[in-house]
């Protein structure tokens, strides 16, 4: 879709019933189960290596000085190149677990329309963003939403809280919408994210702590399925307001809208 046409269907305000959302989250959850556990493993695989990367160097840079990390380098006035390599490795690894992150959040996102709508699946459906530019543009968005997450915290806490529906939504506009500005990505994130604040925070907090006591519940090795619940209702608050065009005259069709209409 073109970004006027995702801003006029946020205009037409469509209404978000939560306890709606949340049953066909649930029901949508039953088809998806095994895709939010893979979801979370790829997370874990792909992240966490990153960060033994930079404990690794942080600790072979210890065990260098032939008399202790802060000899070395604290007392032979080292400490600042010390200190601004090791915050730039971590800034840089921070970028691109967060980029790793958007990218498999976007992908999961796909899946789960395809599940929806019962379409097949694509073939390395969930690193469809990791492509060459995509990755990219990964990257770009993960920046901005760190940008917009530091400069939140920094105002307090009511800021930080408020951005937290708009960088959820974000994932599912760049999901469905991967041809758009990441200019624009934001604006629509930010206008759905406002327009439907309050019902979005709602399912959204309470999909992640229902997602976390049930996880935990399970033997605690639940939680690996369902962490990715939370993108669910999310998913719906994108179909409920903004769509997917076509995709949604078949499923009023099938839901048997159309012949209501014809009839009427």
């Amino acid at each position: 879709m073109h970004i006027s046409e995702l801003k006029e269907a946020i205009e037409r305000n469509n209404p978000l019933d939560f306890g709606k959302i949340f049953e066909k989250s649930f029901e949508l959850f039953k088809k998806v189960w095994a895709t939010c556990l893979l979801h979370y493993l790829l997370q874990m695989v792909l992240v966490i290596p990153l960060f033994f990367v930079f404990y690794i160097g942080f600790v072979a840079s210890m065990i260098a000085g032939e008399e202790g990390f802060f000899n070395e380098y604290f007392n032979e006035g080292r400490s600042v190149l010390v200190i601004v390599g090791f915050t730039l490795l971590l800034l840089i690894v921070i970028v691109i677990v967060n980029a790793i992150v958007v990218a498999l959040n976007a992908g999961f996102l796909r899946i789960v329309k395809q599940k929806d709508y019962d379409l097949p699946e694509e073939e390395n459906a969930f690193f469809y963003f990791f492509r060459s530019g995509m990755f990219m543009k990964s990257m770009v968005l993960s920046l901005a939403i760190i940008g917009v997450s530091i400069l939140a915290s920094s105002l307090c806490v009511i800021p930080i809280i408020y951005v937290i529906v708009p960088i959820y939504i974000s994932y599912a506009v760049f999901a469905f919408n991967p041809d758009l500005s990441i200019r624009d990505i934001l604006s629509v994130s930010f206008k759905l994210g406002t327009k439907k604040w309050l019902v979005s925070f709602g399912l959204i907090f309470v999909s992640s702590i229902l997602s976390q006591i049930v996880g935990s519940l399970i033997c605690g090795i639940g939680i690996l399925v369902t962490a990715s619940f939370v993108y669910l209702p999310v998913y719906y608050i994108y179909k409920d307001t903004i769509g997917f065009g076509e995709n949604d005259e078949i499923e009023e069709i099938g839901d048997g809208s159309f012949t209501n209409n014809y009839t009427n």
